[in-house]
């Protein structure tokens, strides 16, 4: 299975990972960030030509500041999934600044043609804006599904048979609220620490390609339910089965999974609540669970609870499940990638009985 850190841009059949492009605009923006900061007039002199002025300088230190901000960012998503609805804001960020930047190039040769540096400087502008335009262009699922044609092609032309490849499972992973307010590893003071890419590794392990986006601070519920939903209707359009995508969600994500599974009303998808229940949801007739549902709630757990009252007015086709764990750690059951929820959400994920 695939990192989906590493999904490739396919153009004219050569491959590059986001991971990759990531690093290098990362790279491309720090270095010069970098010598533009302490070196203005060095730089300036051997693009130019000429000596530059003090407000020059300043204007360079300025661009430097900018590219070393664009460069931190990239650095930090190096690890996202990017490409079509996946990471837009960050795709279309360095394709605005690599096309336009290689637009105002394009005029500096015009103004100085026997000088190497504008040349430089636009190739490389040039080249990033391109394969940031087929970044934003390519599907990360239709991409990587373009790789398993590769070793068919191969083996049928050499006269062999070609392996059945298998069919990839897509697990959405939604985190609790205290990763919204924390950071990316949060630590309560009663339930300890909140281990959030442990519990993603743990589900790259069980297979799945996995698909979570850490929350903004105070982003609207109703804002990423949305974001889900558009996500999952990607990958159906994409020609992924519903019998193939899982959302997984646990206390504000849980709450998050619930109104995905009631708007996108589609009994085939799977669903896993955990600690996600309550008077929230209970209250609210206009919410009405949809799919393979699992309920995984942890019984000395004061915050999220049985999801029984939500499933008595469950959509048609529905089938659901529910897991009373019994550890005694309330909501902090959830916050590591334990065994005792770990392994029936992976089974009702695959398919099988938790």
């Amino acid at each position: 299975m695939s990192d989906p850190g590493t999904v490739p841009i396919v153009e004219g059949g050569r491959q590059m990972s986001t991971r990759a492009l990531m690093v290098t605009s990362a790279a491309v923006t720090g270095a010069a960030g970098i010598a533009l900061l302490f070196a203005p007039g060095e730089v300036y002199r051997l693009a130019a030509g000429a000596p530059a002025s003090p407000a020059t300088e300043g204007a360079l230190q300025l661009w430097a500041a900018a590219l070393l901000g664009l460069g931190a960012v990239d650095w930090v998503g190096r690890g996202l999934i990017l490409g079509g609805i996946y990471g837009r804001a960050l795709v279309l960020g360095n394709l605005a600044h690599w096309t336009v930047g290689a637009l105002v190039m394009l005029r500096a040769l015009f103004d100085r043609p026997g000088v190497p540096g504008p040349w430089i400087v636009t190739a490389v502008y040039g080249v990033l804006a391109f394969l940031f335009a087929g970044l934003l262009r390519r599907h990360p699922v239709s991409a990587a599904a373009a790789l398993l044609v590769i070793p068919l092609v191969t083996a049928c032309s050499a006269g062999q048979a070609a392996p059945a490849a298998p069919s990839p499972r897509y697990a959405f992973y939604l985190h609790g609220r205290i990763v919204e307010e924390q950071g990316r590893r949060p630590i309560d003071p009663a339930f300890g620490a909140y281990e959030y890419d442990g519990i993603l590794d743990s589900l790259r392990r069980a297979g799945f390609t996995v698909l979570s986006e850490q929350r903004a601070p105070g982003i609207a519920i109703d804002t990423f339910v949305t974001r889900v939903t558009g996500q999952v209707d990607s990958l159906l359009r994409a020609g992924v089965p519903p019998e193939a995508i899982s959302v997984i969600g646990f206390s504000r994500g849980g709450a998050i999974a619930i109104l995905a599974s009631s708007r996108l009303n589609n009994p085939a998808l799977t669903f896993v609540f955990m600690a996600a229940c309550g008077p929230w949801a209970f209250e609210r007739p206009d919410i009405r669970v949809t799919g393979r549902i699992l309920s995984l709630y942890e019984t000395s757990d004061t915050l999220g609870v049985s999801c029984a009252p939500l499933f008595e007015r469950r959509g048609a086709g529905s089938v659901v499940r529910e897991v009373p764990i019994a550890l005694g750690l309330g909501h902090g059951t959830f916050y590591q990638p334990r065994n005792e929820w770990l392994a029936p959400a992976i089974a009702w994920a695959r398919g099988d009985a938790p």
